[in-house]
């Protein structure tokens, strides 16, 4: 289980260290670089939390929910970049 725990930790350290490394380079924060690492983090959390049985069903709605608005808010922000590049491709093109 401490396998489980730490390659999850891992993949969450290596979302925030890309996105320390993108704003060192462009000075600029990516919103769903974070969203990405904080979907991993919760769903690492609930995935330990069943594991090891210390999540009652309170806690387990609360992470769902949060898990869900996250994801929504991802999505969200898929469109935005994929009309804003699409707008941009329509400018150039004429």
């Amino acid at each position: 289980m401490q396998i489980f725990s730490d390659v999850l930790t891992l993949v969450i350290l290596l979302e925030l260290s890309r996105s320390l490394l993108q704003y060192f380079m462009e000075l600029t924060i990516r919103l769903p670089v974070i969203l990405d690492a904080g979907i991993v983090f919760v769903l690492r959390d609930i995935m330990i939390g069943l594991f090891e049985k210390t999540l009652d069903n309170n806690d387990i709605y609360a992470l769902t929910t949060l898990l869900l608005v996250l994801g929504v808010i991802r999505i969200g922000f898929g469109f935005y970049y994929y009309n804003k590049n699409e707008s941009s491709d329509k400018v150039k093109n004429g």
